[in-house]
């Protein structure tokens, strides 16, 4: 988890490079992730004699088993929609496990909705194969799915259908899995498969965060909020003793840190800029800041307004440019709904 401290209570709560990262590698290759194919230590054979294989498409079966009793654990919207990263919703999960008011009897898992897809998370869980079975699922190599009813309703009608993860890496040939990487592989190339590219991107996000985070250490961003008045100039804190942050323990709580993480990486992207482009004014590089983060420009959108809104004049960080940050969200807010507001800039 981002090792910043926790959000105000009014809000929704390594090699060392001291110099300036250069915008356009920020905007190629945000994170150095590289996508690796790995290769089957044995040739495969298709069943037609050719040295491919492909995963034959059939619709997943139907879970039918004790998981069907899990409870589930109730987080409201998907964490994946707040930018929360796999690894900290699984300790929400060991933490509702141990401490919930509905904790599951002994040995029994509770169900994490994450992405879109099913997890079961036992309080003896490996998070590192957890997370490689449930990447797998993102990318759409589902052997089951689950229904789970809605936690809101008795009725049986309501209950959703989620691809379900069951089985680890461990479980499953490799063979099968090379041919799954291939399949992937040729699906990125494809330019209209937007569900890999939604799948890669939540899968990729914690790795692409920490490599912003690791570019973007050495930029200091002034903040005259009162919130940020234990904050280092740089946010991170020593690189030898950076702060750290304990595990959460509640989707609120998690949601509010990763707002504010967000926040502070959107506002070093524009101040890095402006440091290496005299010329350069916040509404020119805002909207290309956002689109390195992969968060929408849309003002319907509860993380774009929340990045934004954390760093507008009074509000709890109320960084230095803020002002100018205003009056961008303003031009966006008018564009995208029609309005215009009587009011000049400066009363807004």
């Amino acid at each position: 988890m981002p090792g910043i401290p926790k959000p105000p209570e009014r809000m929704l709560s390594e090699e060392q490079n001291n110099s300036t990262t250069p915008w356009g590698m920020l905007q190629e290759n945000s994170a150095g992730i590289k996508e690796e194919v790995q290769a089957d230590p044995e040739t495969p054979v298709g069943t037609d004699g050719s040295t491919e294989v492909t995963p034959e498409p059939s619709e997943p079966e139907m879970y039918s088993g004790p998981l069907e009793k899990a409870p589930l654990l109730e987080l409201g919207n998907d964490l994946a929609d707040a930018r929360i990263f796999f690894s900290d919703a699984v300790d929400i999960a060991k933490y509702a496990i141990s401490n919930g008011p509905e904790a599951p009897e002994e040995g029994q898992p509770v169900l994490l909705i994450f992405g879109g897809v099913c997890v079961p998370v036992y309080e003896n869980s490996d998070p590192e194969k957890l997370e490689a079975a449930w990447a797998r699922v993102m990318r759409g190599h589902c052997d089951q799915q689950i229904k789970v009813p809605d936690p809101y309703s008795e009725h049986p009608v309501m209950a959703e259908t989620y691809p379900l993860v069951i089985k680890t890496l461990d479980d499953i040939p490799e063979k099968v899995l090379a041919a799954e990487a291939r399949e992937d592989e040729a699906r990125r190339n494809d330019e209209d498969d937007y569900d890999i590219q939604r799948a890669d991107t939540i899968i990729n996000r914690k790795e692409k965060y920490e490599g912003l985070k690791e570019k973007l250490w050495d930029v200091e961003i002034r903040l005259a909020g009162a919130a940020a008045a234990q904050l280092p100039p740089n946010i991170y804190g020593d690189r030898d003793n950076p702060i750290q942050a304990e595990p959460f323990t509640s989707e609120f709580e998690a949601r509010g840190v990763m707002y504010s993480s967000y926040t502070f990486l959107l506002a070093k992207l524009m101040q890095d800029h402006l440091n290496n482009n005299e010329t350069a004014t916040v509404a020119d590089i805002a909207e290309e800041a956002l689109k390195i983060l992969d968060i929408r420009v849309n003002t319907s959108d509860p993380l774009f307004n929340a990045v934004t809104g954390y760093l507008l004049p009074d509000s709890a960080w109320d960084w230095d440019h803020g002002q100018e940050l205003l009056g961008w969200y303003n031009e966006v807010r008018e564009r995208q709904s029609g309005y215009r507001s009587p009011l000049p800039p400066e009363a807004q």
